[in-house]
């Protein structure tokens, strides 16, 4: 019976994690997603501050960025992001970081309603021209995030490789973009695709549209059959911006 468990787990496992078969050095990136108490934004950035100024003082070794999502269901949550990573660095963070987690208790908990913390992969391997997430980020990224349904990885990563080669074949001028998959901390299987704006009129698109530029590169019924294929392998998808907020970030002297 064991060892029914453990397979049963294994494919489990295999199933919620859509990730490339192995992972590329430094592509992990945890991110912290925060709700402050209602009413106490103010004093939960006013303890952010604190905390970093602490982290300062420490020379903690990793860099926080943090953003405020200010469209989108979660609207008003923060997110901590650190990119750039392999699974050893943490390991080496919490040795040089001890007593972080009382500043933490300190300075954030008070105004805390939630938090949870996740672990995503950068796939070099679908993503095009990418901007470097581990330094200063744009002012804002537009996320999408898709909920895949078991199995239907496959066909959204087949479906990305084809557009990805026709905006090379095109040429088209888009955003600095890349995709990314969850490795842990969430409701599996997740995809996301980050667009970076230098300002609000950067998210105007272009003259041609992504999807005029796939009719034009597949035809109609190519492109169309092109779409079908990756949203037959998705439960459902949420769209979000995220501000970059470096008043709340933590950049090591080191970097």
């Amino acid at each position: 019976m064991r060892k029914v468990l453990v397979s049963l787990c294994f494919i489990a496992l295999a199933i919620a994690l859509p990730a490339s078969a192995q992972m590329a050095p430094k592509s992990l990136n945890r991110v912290i997603a925060v709700k402050a108490k209602p009413s106490m934004s103010a004093q939960w950035e006013a303890g952010m501050k604190k905390l970093n100024e602490w982290a300062h003082q420490h020379n903690l070794l990793l860099a926080n960025h943090c953003w405020e999502i200010v469209s989108g269901p979660r609207t008003g949550q923060y997110l901590i992001a650190s990119p750039g990573h392999d699974w050893k660095d943490f390991d080496a963070a919490e040795k040089a970081s001890q007593g972080v987690g009382a500043q933490i208790l300190a300075d954030l908990d008070p105004y805390t309603e939630s938090h949870l913390t996740s672990f995503w992969e950068y796939r070099e391997d679908l993503s095009g021209r990418a901007f470097d997430s581990s330094q200063s980020p744009p002012a804002f990224v537009e996320v999408a995030t898709y909920f895949l349904k078991p199995g239907g990885g496959q066909a959204v990563t087949d479906a990305i490789k084809a557009a990805n080669a026709a905006i090379e074949k095109s040429h088209w001028p888009g955003n600095p973009s890349g995709w990314w998959t969850l490795v842990n901390g969430g409701n599996g299987p997740q995809m996301a695709l980050v667009t970076g704006h230098a300002n609000w009129a950067d998210f105007q698109p272009p003259e041609t549209t992504f999807i005029k530029m796939l009719n034009e590169v597949y035809g109609q019924e190519g492109a169309a059959a092109l779409g079908k294929k990756f949203f037959s392998g998705l439960r459902s998808w949420r769209s979000e911006i995220w501000r970059s907020r470096p008043d709340l970030s933590y950049i090591p002297a080191s970097q």
